[in-house]
């Protein structure tokens, strides 16, 4: 015979929780870390978007956008460390949160 060891309570507790307060913040961290990543890329990509639309025409030259573009370049550079860091932390508070959660609803108590 199978037991059945779930607390109905604390998965009652933790699904409410979970859809009315922590979805949302996960949403916005998820959203915010993927912007992160687009900055990123972006940052890293500026030359060579600059040196194409200056090469194709679309736009003239212009010393500041040249400028901006080399500074910004190294600092996409900097920022993957940091970014993939951040990401690699926000991954296991997931799934941490996620262990927690099944082990409260499991055993019935934290």
């Amino acid at each position: 015979m199978i037991t059945n060891n779930i607390n109905y309570m604390a998965l009652f507790g933790s699904l409410v929780f979970n859809l009315f307060f922590f979805s949302g913040i996960a949403f916005t961290i998820i959203t915010l870390v993927f912007s992160m990543w687009f900055t990123v890329a972006t940052f890293i990509l500026s030359p060579f978007l600059l040196m194409y639309v200056n090469l194709s025409g679309n736009q003239p030259f212009d010393w500041f956008n040249t400028t901006a573009a080399i500074f910004l370049f190294p600092t996409g550079l900097l920022l993957i460390r940091y970014s993939k860091k951040l990401t690699l932390y926000l991954i296991t508070f997931f799934k941490k949160y996620y262990k927690f959660n099944m082990k409260t609803i499991k055993q019935g108590s934290i």
